[in-house]
């Protein structure tokens, strides 16, 4: 068992880690296919929301502290914090309490469908308005909300943001250019 301070403190050997329930997970850095995906959608989210200056996009280096006791601290490979949730500068040591309003993770092959289930439970459970689970093979996005809607959308379906970022509606199909 980890917890989020030993997390914080962890040298750096390379690999992206988190903490699900004190469990440390060690992730080999992603794969162009993947940092494409997420890059894209960190791109088109940060376009769309300078039109409204609703929040911030965030990337995969940053950690959020869902739970504590076990701690569980997930990194999104994309993410999206409304501007009241931000910290103040002076605030930003270790990792931020909570969970994104918009957590986006893209799927690897080494990704198990029970170990993406437990991560969307987190996010939901620790806040999260929204959280897209992406899917570059099947090229398709699950999208959770909070309060139990799911949808699954494919390609030529469109995906919004809902009330987080307004106007923010793009065709599965551009995640995956």
């Amino acid at each position: 068992m980890m917890t989020a301070d030993e997390l914080v403190v962890l040298p750096d050997d390379g690999l992206r880690h988190e903490l699900l329930e004190g469990e440390l997970l060690s992730m080999a850095p992603s794969s162009d296919g993947q940092g494409l995906v997420a890059g894209t959608i960190a791109v088109l989210l940060g376009a769309a929301d300078l039109q409204t200056g609703r929040g911030r996009v965030l990337v995969a280096d940053t950690g959020y502290r869902l739970a504590s006791h076990p701690d569980t601290v997930l990194a999104p490979d994309v993410a999206f914090l409304l501007k009241a949730r931000v910290r103040p500068a002076s605030e930003r040591k270790g990792f931020p309490p909570g969970a994104p309003d918009l957590a986006v993770e893209v799927l690897s092959p080494s990704n198990s469908a029970s170990e993406m289930a437990r991560k969307v439970d987190h996010y939901l459970r620790a806040g999260a308005t929204l959280v897209w689970l992406v899917d570059p093979e099947r090229r398709s996005v699950a999208v959770y909300q909070r309060g139990g809607e799911t949808r699954f959308l494919r390609e030529d379906d469109e995906i919004d943001a809902g009330e987080l970022i307004p106007g923010f509606r793009r065709r599965v199909a551009d995640f995956f250019l």
